[in-house]
């Protein structure tokens, strides 16, 4: 609440608010353009004053921000509307929104007559795990071949077997496959085939 005081020392003075009121003084609960006109003998003379409630700034960057190989352009909005705030970023733009695109950290700065805030986060890089199991190959009767997946400590899934350990026994002649996905949800994958092409040879 605010007191807006327009009386001067003049008995015979008059007021004219916008709003009809003729005393002196007025409370003002709201925000918008408030006027007063005052008069006397001598003449009359008038004045405004316009008031705008704003809000303290807030800012939330979010979490870290992980890319599977490369970087992928992250547009950023922040700030609230109508709340006569500055911006700076730590790329030096002063706008309410920006686009980062580059691995590493960031930050923003909102200001306005309440309070400044700021908030930093990150963007991170992680690379897709290299899966090679080797040159496919052709093997006959009964075997057992291991394949293995590397890449220790990440996931692993297996097809057609179903198996989700870093190696296997392949026992049949067909096209096997491995997803691998790191800690951060980035995924790989290679196919390894036992082919069946095998030759019989009748000796007597």
């Amino acid at each position: 609440k605010l007191i807006l005081d327009a009386s001067i020392a003049d008995d015979e003075a008059q007021y004219q608010w916008q709003d009809g009121s003729k005393n002196g003084t007025l409370d003002v609960t709201d925000e918008g353009l408030y006027k007063v006109m005052v008069s006397n003998r001598c003449g009359s003379t008038e004045d405004s004053v316009q008031y705008v409630i704003i809000s303290s700034p807030f800012v939330d960057l979010g979490d870290e921000k992980v890319y599977c190989g490369s970087v992928q352009p992250t547009f950023i909005q922040i700030g609230t509307p109508d709340n006569e705030e500055e911006y700076l970023w730590s790329t030096s733009s002063t706008g309410f929104e920006e686009t980062i695109n580059q691995e590493g950290k960031y930050w923003v700065q909102i200001s306005n007559k309440c309070r400044t805030v700021s908030d930093t986060s990150s963007i991170r890089i992680s690379p897709y795990p290299i899966v090679n199991l080797g040159p496919d190959t052709i093997l006959c009767g009964n075997f057992k071949l291991q394949l293995d997946a590397g890449n220790p400590g990440f996931a692993y899934s297996w097809e057609p077997s179903g198996e989700n350990s870093q190696v296997i026994d392949a026992k049949e002649q067909t096209v096997y496959r491995v997803i691998v996905t790191n800690p951060d949800g980035c995924s790989a994958s290679d196919d390894y085939e036992i082919g069946s092409d095998c030759i019989s040879f009748i000796d007597i």
